[in-house]
């Protein structure tokens, strides 16, 4: 074998000029297309650095916090359950977690946190309703809703229903469950049984017991059929005279009964008007 072919062999001078002009063809564009990458490279991080700067500028910092239907809650105490401050970065506000913690205030039942770009927060809140007021001393109590959420103080006894017998603790508390068929024999009530009953009662046993007006105890018994045992109520209330009734008994809604009082006698020595006569 001759040198020369040894030389072609080995890819040296002697190479094909078509062979060598493809490759280097291959080469440039090879070369092209790592430069266009580069370049892609370069711009998108110039595009995440304006776009961080601009996050990190007063254009979208927060300028406007807004609250909608805080009627009970307080707007102020909205503002500061959101924890968001003047100045704020809005692209670092997690409205999920800002929507959680107006939740848990009281009164809150529920909210919505909508982001209005490029410097405005707004909180929508929907309020809780009171149901009775839960008496705590004489002339004291806290209302509470009908899932039994203690919402606050309530100030004059807010004109509600009264729930006796009851603990509560702090508001945003939910009662225990055993009071949940006090509360929902209180908003079954129909407003005529509701004007004469002074409150509704649970007991150590855990039944229920509503204390009448102008006297006597309405004995409701375990909270089971609740709305037969109102219905029975509103009957006897409608068609049976006040005067003297000591008991009145639902616990069998389908036989009510009514139990009087005897009449208490009256002392006729008491008051009596001595005329002078012997």
């Amino acid at each position: 074998m001759t040198a020369r072919t040894l030389e072609r062999q080995r890819g040296g001078p002697g190479v094909d000029p078509r062979i060598r002009a493809r490759r280097e063809a291959v080469a440039r564009d090879r070369g092209r297309r790592r430069r266009r990458r580069l370049l892609g490279l370069g711009i998108a991080v110039l595009v995440v650095l304006a776009a961080w700067g601009v996050s990190r500028s007063p254009v979208l910092d927060l300028d406007e916090l807004t609250v909608e239907g805080a009627e009970r809650t307080g707007a102020e105490t909205v503002l500061d359950a959101t924890g968001l401050r003047a100045g704020d970065q809005l692209v670092d506000v997690d409205a999920g977690a800002v929507r959680a913690r107006v939740v848990a205030l009281p009164w809150v039942a529920d909210a919505s946190v909508r982001i209005d770009w490029p410097d405005a927060v707004r909180v929508r809140v929907r309020e809780r309703s009171p149901l009775a007021v839960v008496r705590t001393g004489e002339s004291t109590g806290v209302l509470v809703d009908r899932d039994g959420r203690v919402l606050g103080p309530a100030t004059g006894l807010e004109g509600l229903p009264v729930i006796e017998g009851v603990v509560v603790g702090a508001p945003g508390t939910t009662l225990d469950g055993s009071v949940a068929g006090a509360l929902e024999l209180t908003g079954l009530l129909p407003p005529g049984v509701r004007s004469r009953t002074d409150a509704v009662v649970l007991t150590a046993t855990g039944e229920l017991e509503l204390r009448a007006r102008p006297g006597g105890v309405v004995r409701v018994g375990p909270p089971t059929r609740l709305a037969e045992k109102v219905l029975a109520i509103q009957t006897l209330f409608a068609q049976v005279d006040d005067v003297f009734v000591a008991e009145w008994d639902v616990r069998v809604p389908d036989s009510p009964t009514v139990r009087r009082a005897a009449p208490q006698p009256v002392d006729d020595a008491e008051g009596s008007v001595d005329d002078g006569d012997d």
